[in-house]
């Protein structure tokens, strides 16, 4: 942070609130201003009030995660230096997920989650609509690794179901299905800029179909992952007017990480 920018945030957990029930609550602001010598931005003064109720997996039993909040406080439209106008934000997030981990030696665990992050449906209406997923990374929760930001945490509708194993002591292994809907049909799809200002492309996105596969090479201190991403387009993507046409996208990664 410097004297433009600052991020803050107040944050409360409550281990085993209700028997296996644990909860949190969270309060983050940001604030920022333009810098001639260093950045131009959307002058963001927004703040994120949340919650989360949730139940860790156990061998042989029922888990769910839930999360909600509310986004509000003022913005521009855009970075631009000539873009004066300020916006009323106003935007919520909800993800919600029920999973199984079963009592087997390969510690199974099969789950299914909805995802819902609003997009801007009036534009020209004053107001900002969509949520900002502020900082932070994706990876786990919309895409394999960071580096994959197709789907992000704005104008996003989704359901997916995954399942994780491990097939050894040493061997990990994932799969997940996603299908990806736009909150709103006028609004940018994610960070893309793939937009259609007039709704009449549809809302359907597309499916994204992930494996992955972990291998620990030294117990818990160095891990080799790699796996794959496959994105199906949707409609949404394949008539909106400024599409690239470039067909489906296709990611793939390795990494090893270090435990230390």
């Amino acid at each position: 942070q410097d004297f433009d920018l600052q991020f803050w945030g107040l944050y409360g957990q409550k281990k085993e609130l209700i028997g296996p029930l644990s909860g949190e609550l969270y309060f983050l602001g940001l604030n920022e201003d333009d810098d001639p010598l260093e950045r131009e931005t959307a002058n963001r003064n927004i703040y994120t009030s949340g919650f989360r109720f949730f139940v860790e997996p156990q061998p042989g039993s029922f888990d769910f995660d839930i999360e909600g909040g509310l986004q509000f406080g003022s913005r521009r439209a855009t970075s631009l230096s000539s873009d004066t106008k300020k916006l009323d934000v106003w935007a919520q997030f909800l993800h919600a997920g029920i999973g199984r981990t079963f009592a087997d030696r390969w510690q199974s665990r099969a789950a299914i989650e909805f995802d819902y992050f609003s997009g801007d449906e009036t534009p020209n209406d004053g107001g900002f609509n969509s949520f900002d997923g502020l900082f932070g990374p994706v990876a786990g929760e919309l895409a394999p690794t960071s580096l994959f930001t197709l789907l992000t945490r704005t104008n996003l509708v989704s359901f997916a179901a995954r399942f994780d194993s491990r097939l050894s002591t040493r061997i990990s292994a994932k799969a997940s299905y996603r299908a990806a809907f736009l909150a709103s049909s006028r609004a940018p799809f994610g960070v893309s800029g793939v937009v259609d200002p007039t709704g009449s492309s549809g809302r359907f996105a597309g499916h994204l179909f992930e494996i992955g596969i972990g291998y620990d090479i030294l117990s818990d201190h160095v891990k080799l992952t790699a796996g794959a991403a496959v994105f199906i387009n949707g409609e949404f993507i394949k008539n909106a007017p400024n599409a690239s046409g470039f067909g489906d996208p296709l990611y793939t990664y390795m990494q090893v990480s270090f435990n230390l």
